[in-house]
């Protein structure tokens, strides 16, 4: 009887001790390229080492005009910005979720689930139908702790 009692409280003891870390979402410090408009909006994009992409290009507006764009690529989208318009261009580092992180590499293959176990579960189309828990994300040689609620 003394046993089973002891053997429950170390159970207890191990579950209290690593289930703060299971249910934290890992956090990873991101780079992001930051353009300030001159009215205040600001468009932030993600530095990888592919992204973003940026170029300057004159064009004619409806007024006939000739006006500068900043043009950025990044993960396929574009972004235009008439050079008039951008105030500055900074850098800023910021917390994301470690899955975002690993979402926001650029690598656009899918990735592979695992539980915690070790064992594949399927990939992140699978993540909906999988049961609550914790599980790893594997995606090319990054791999991140996941939480689904």
């Amino acid at each position: 009887m003394k046993q089973r009692i002891f053997r429950k409280w170390c159970w207890l003891l191990l579950l209290m001790a690593f289930l703060p870390e299971c249910g934290m979402a890992q956090t990873v410090e991101k780079p992001f390229l930051c353009i300030e408009k001159t009215n205040g909006e600001v468009v932030k994009l993600p530095i990888t080492e592919t992204s973003p992409y940026l170029w300057y290009e004159r064009s004619a507006n409806d007024n006939g005009q000739m006006v500068r764009w900043l043009w950025a690529y990044s993960f396929g989208e574009f972004v235009s910005i008439p050079c008039i318009e951008v105030k500055r261009m900074t850098t800023t580092f910021e917390s994301v979720d470690a899955v975002k992180a690993v979402k926001m590499d650029g690598n656009d293959s899918p990735s592979e689930v695992y539980n915690v176990s070790g064992i594949r579960i399927g990939s992140t189309a699978d993540m909906k139908s999988l049961p609550k828990g914790v599980y790893l994300e594997k995606k090319g040689n990054k791999t991140a702790k996941y939480l689904n609620r």
